[in-house]
């Protein structure tokens, strides 16, 4: 149960935000301790409200949101290639190394591509990237993942494929992409395409009205200091991404805001784990 602390008509409002979000989000079910831990961080109406901005932004790769990205994954692939997949091949891939999502993502896949005619044999997937470059009949990949950040690992991804086979088409495909990443130019001659289920902006500084934009960026640093065991490099997400992404079964990548991954001095519980690197 999660208690209030609040006071003053505006704190109330958005605390009755807060307990109407925990009651009807599904992801948030059975993680009071976790919520109740950034409850506690909030001080006035301000932090009350981008906490709950991000709650409601949040996509998180779960149950039904798992199942859904991986259709549309698996008919973004299909259309694009065609359902003669001989010479394709689906390489399930961790940009953010141990983060655990491969194994689950290859599985959901081939529940996915299982009704749809041509790609329903376990053949059109490969654990092996080397093995798969080795291979000259496959003339293009796709490189899939839960989730793409910024693209530097993209990048250095591609260059290594391009330094190996550089007449091979490369997909990067994704359940959830930062903008940044998948705007990126990535200049690999292997490149061909990004294609996402969902693209996220920057949470707040993309999100937020301008208006009320300068309010949001202090009670994020404000929640932030509040926490207490942030480091510099990682204040508002790697580089600054503002991503509201989380995930309930594996690793979350460190672009989401660190205070619903990263220990707080009193807290040991987080809302999402991010595996030691």
């Amino acid at each position: 149960m999660i208690e209030s602390s609040v006071s003053g008509q505006a704190d109330i409002e958005e605390f009755s935000r807060f307990i109407k979000l925990v009651q009807t989000t599904d992801w948030m079910r059975g993680r009071h301790k976790q919520i109740a831990a950034l409850h506690a961080l909030c001080t006035d109406s301000s932090h009350f409200f981008i906490l709950n901005e991000m709650f409601e932004r949040m996509v998180v790769m779960a149950g039904s949101t798992f199942t859904e990205a991986a259709d549309w994954i698996a008919n973004d692939i299909s259309s694009y290639t065609g359902n003669d997949p001989k010479t394709h091949r689906i390489i399930p891939h961790d940009f953010d190394d141990k983060s655990g999502s491969s194994n689950a993502l290859f599985e959901k896949l081939r529940i996915s591509f299982s009704g749809i005619s041509g790609w329903d044999s376990a053949g059109v997937f490969s654990k092996n990237l080397r093995d798969t470059l080795s291979d000259k009949t496959i003339t293009s990949i796709s490189v899939v993942d839960d989730f793409v950040g910024t693209g530097s690992k993209v990048s250095k991804l591609l260059a290594w494929i391009a330094n190996n086979r550089d007449d091979i088409r490369v997909d990067i495909i994704s359940c959830v992409s930062l903008k940044t990443g998948f705007e990126r130019k990535y200049d690999a001659p292997v490149f061909r395409r990004t294609s996402a289920w969902k693209v996220l902006e920057k949470a707040i500084s993309e999100m937020i009205p301008s208006e009320i934009r300068d309010l949001a960026i202090q009670a994020m640093k404000d929640l932030e200091d509040a926490h207490g065991a942030i480091p510099e490099s990682f204040s508002f997400g790697f580089e600054q991404s503002e991503a509201a992404y989380g995930a309930l079964d594996w690793s979350v990548p460190n672009n989401t805001f660190p205070i619903f991954w990263k220990k707080s001095r009193l807290e040991q519980s987080t809302l999402f784990v991010r595996a030691r690197r």
